[in-house]
């Protein structure tokens, strides 16, 4: 077995290196943006641009290292302490988990897991707003939140600062999940746990004698979270369980093949490898032969088109509950969040016909999707821009109003497309934060190309 190559952040120098490394992108950032006028979106401040860079470059070092210390990295982040929210961990029990298993394994029986290395608790954290409503609806609100982070990284550290931020605009509470992780535990470990953590949340999740349903639960998560949160609606329609009452998805990964345009023309304005997959330095991990040979850690080659890999590929996303899908104009996995609105909401049509959908099937899925002007990946993280705050807004607003309602027609927001028919809510948020309606989105070419039409 090759020997294991010590981190470079775990170096007695490791924090010098960080800071030559941030003092280089910064004037790096500043010649480009300020001498050549280069920078990868026009509105963008020098702020914006040099945490671009910042991020870019966090990641491209990352990938050089292993697997394991990547995800050691990760999941240090600094717990913070924020203001009218409490913060307390958990273990959602071991019984949640073997039900879920069942319940799988019958549904999908030609799924066989491939291994799992490690058999760790099913950790979890409740994210709860202590603060004054501002409503008068007494409906609890919570949200199951699936992180992000490629299938193996990420954690309740990694995303507490985003969650937080959800949970204080929506008044609610949200419970942040450790689901397994590959390469140790690959697909579909983490939609055994979602559905665990679903489980436990309608069997047990009371506050103050008011019984938690399906209906005060959102189902939400970022990038990989938000392939999962995609794929864990298939799987519990799968099982015969009931639905939350929506979900949203947050520049999810719906396509691991990267058969999408946007994902090879937008290289330059997100900071996600452009690649197909990245890789790590051999380590324990990944020691088998296996994955030299896979594009990525979280399901073999064979399964990329997997609807609970790649929830673009369902034949028939009717019936699923209210969805709000949020993308940045810039980012790589844009098309395949359009696309999965389209097809959820039963408005797709593309050039080849064996790919449109019979829509007698079933109830199309109400959708309201949003895309940010001139964003990236993710673009909530960057809090400090417009855009962010709005996109943050929208996602505590579109949960309250279809879990709690609201008073009049006036004060409906999103709420009034659920009700529709064929209802697909289309919207573009400039960089200055002023908000268009979608007139029409096109499919042209090879059937992945969108056009765009105010």
């Amino acid at each position: 077995m090759p020997q294991q190559k010590k981190s470079m952040f775990t170096k007695t120098k490791g924090n010098a290196v960080v800071f030559l490394s941030v003092v280089k992108t910064f004037l790096y950032t500043a010649h480009v943006h300020y001498l050549e006028m280069k920078k990868p979106q026009p509105n963008w401040s020098f702020k914006m641009h040099l945490i671009f860079n910042l991020v870019k470059n966090f990641i491209q070092r990352g990938a050089k290292e292993t697997v394991e210390d990547a995800q050691t990295l990760v999941s240090q982040a600094k717990p913070k302490t924020y203001k009218n929210i409490a913060n307390r961990a958990l273990v959602v029990p071991q019984e949640y988990r073997e039900r879920a298993a069942r319940a799988f394994e019958a549904a999908y029986p030609d799924i066989a897991p491939e291994h799992s290395l490690k058999e760790a608790p099913l950790t979890a954290e409740w994210i709860t707003y202590t603060g004054p409503k501002s409503g008068k609806s007494t409906k609890p609100i919570i949200i199951l939140y699936l992180h992000g982070g490629a299938y193996y990284l990420g954690s309740v550290n990694s995303h507490r600062d985003l969650v937080s931020n959800l949970v204080r605009r929506s008044e609610g509470e949200a419970l942040v999940l450790n689901y397994r992780l590959a390469p140790q535990d690959p697909f579909p470990f983490s939609i055994h746990d979602s559905i665990a953590a679903y489980l436990y949340m309608l069997d047990a999740c009371s506050r103050e004698g008011i019984r938690i349903t399906s209906q005060n639960i959102a189902v939400m998560g970022d990038s990989a979270g938000g392939g999962l949160t995609m794929a864990t609606l298939l799987g519990l329609r799968k099982l015969g369980l009931e639905s939350p009452a929506c979900a949203v998805g947050i520049s999810p990964w719906l396509d691991l093949t990267h058969s999408t345009n946007s994902f090879h023309l937008n290289k330059d304005t997100d900071y996600l490898p452009s690649t197909a997959s990245v890789k790590h330095s051999s380590s324990p991990a990944i020691s088998d032969k296996k994955w030299a040979k896979r594009k990525h850690f979280y399901a073999p080659d064979s399964l990329l088109k997997h609807p609970l890999v790649s929830p673009l590929f369902e034949a028939d996303l009717h019936g699923l509950p209210p969805l709000l899908i949020q993308v940045g104009d810039g980012e790589l996995l844009r098309d395949e969040g359009i696309l999965f609105a389209l097809k959820a909401s039963g408005n797709y049509q593309s050039m080849d016909r064996k790919q449109s959908l019979d829509t007698s099937k079933s109830k199309s899925t109400p959708v309201s999707l949003e895309i940010y002007g001139e964003m990236p990946h993710v673009f909530h993280v960057f809090s400090f821009t417009t855009s962010a705050q709005i996109a943050l807004d929208h996602c505590a607003k579109f949960v309250k109003e279809i879990i709690q309602g609201v008073p009049t027609e006036e004060e409906r927001n999103f709420a009034t497309f659920a009700d529709k028919e064929n209802s697909l809510r289309k919207r573009f948020v400039a960089y200055d934060g002023s908000i268009e309606e979608i007139e029409r989105l096109e499919i042209v070419g090879d059937g992945n190309t969108i056009k765009l039409s105010f």
